[in-house]
């Protein structure tokens, strides 16, 4: 903000006023909700492993499928992100 003002035998004669507005910006990042994820394991026992999942905010679910190359399953795993 400018003011430039003129005075002339103790009386304003000219007030100039300049006035430029802040503008504010925000900036958000908006986290997706359902965000999938997938991955592989192998244990030092021998088991290897495949998965899939979704995490729903900070809670997910995982369904991996296991096996030792003999025998194999899956397991369902419950998940939080931090």
């Amino acid at each position: 903000m400018t003011v430039d003002a003129t005075v002339q035998y103790n009386r304003l004669q000219n007030l100039n006023v300049q006035f430029v507005p802040y503008e504010k910006v925000v900036t958000r990042y908006v986290e997706k909700k359902w965000r999938p994820f997938a991955g592989v394991t192998y244990c030092s026992f021998g088991y290897a492993g495949a998965g899939a999942g979704v995490f729903y905010r900070s809670a997910g679910i995982q369904v991996q499928y296991v096996t030792d190359f003999k025998r194999n399953g899956f397991s369902v795993g419950v998940m939080k992100s931090f």
